[in-house]
């Protein structure tokens, strides 16, 4: 029969807290060692998984090859105009494929050596 460290009265059954005083009964297990890897490939909370990223990667060269059809397609003045928004529309396609692609640390848990 285990006794409160608190207290000293039995308690019953494995509980984790004497009912009496409120102290806990058992040891905490240590912590678990968690190392950290850098990834680009594996979902995190704030990222997209593969999937996604390759998802998001080909949605968003969708426009480039509409422009590009449609500045080969039209010629004269709308051509300059389509040049335009293709050059501007690459430059914010780069800057969220920067975030898209970030590489995401991922918690690890090491298993404890016993």
């Amino acid at each position: 029969m285990a006794h409160c460290s608190g207290c000293g009265r039995e308690v019953f059954g494995g509980a984790v807290w004497c009912a009496q005083c409120y102290q806990a009964t058992i040891e905490r297990p240590l912590p678990v060692r968690i190392e950290r890897r850098v990834t680009r490939w594996e979902k995190s909370a704030t990222s997209f998984g593969p999937v996604g990223r390759v998802l998001w990667t080909v949605l968003l060269l969708v426009p480039v090859a509409l422009l590009t059809y449609l500045g080969i397609v039209y010629p004269g003045r709308p051509r300059a105009v389509v040049g335009l928004a293709l050059v501007v529309w690459t430059a914010f396609m780069a800057f969220l494929l920067r975030d898209i692609w970030k590489a995401v640390s991922i918690p690890v848990r090491i298993p404890d050596p016993e």
